[in-house]
């Protein structure tokens, strides 16, 4: 499923590049950002995965110590710790950033303050008109 998402996504990253921001400079980077962020999610589950089909070595890959009682961050191994936290948390990351960059969210949001006050002035004039009258 994971995986699936990942391939849509940047399918329609790939059609943004290529159509909506065709002039931009830096048209390429959020298609870059989540396409490198696809891969660093995927790692953790395909990691699972070709160890549970043995195959690579699972002694090699394992996500927790060995002779470890429990399945705590205390315990997570190397490969755990670059898997499961590293290329997930890092992943999850660049995906946002991507996404955001894409959806052009950073100028939207900087018009939020100033459209908020408009609405804020024009509620308080209301009350004001209210208590006049």
């Amino acid at each position: 499923m994971t995986l699936a998402m990942m391939v849509g996504l940047n399918s329609y990253m790939v059609y943004c590049a290529l159509t909506r921001r065709k002039y931009e400079t830096y048209r390429w980077i959020p298609l870059i950002l989540t396409l490198v962020a696809a891969f660093m999610i995927m790692a953790e589950p395909s990691r699972h995965y070709l160890i549970d089909k043995a195959l690579i070595p699972g002694f090699m890959f394992r996500e927790y110590k060995a002779g470890c009682g429990s399945e705590t961050w205390k315990c997570l191994a190397l490969p755990g710790i670059i898997f499961t936290i590293l290329f997930t948390y890092i992943g999850f990351f660049l995906l946002f950033w991507g996404t955001m960059w894409n959806a052009n969210l950073w100028s939207k949001l900087k018009s939020v303050p100033k459209k908020w006050r408009a609405i804020r002035r024009k509620k308080d004039a209301d009350n004001q008109k209210k208590l006049l009258v």
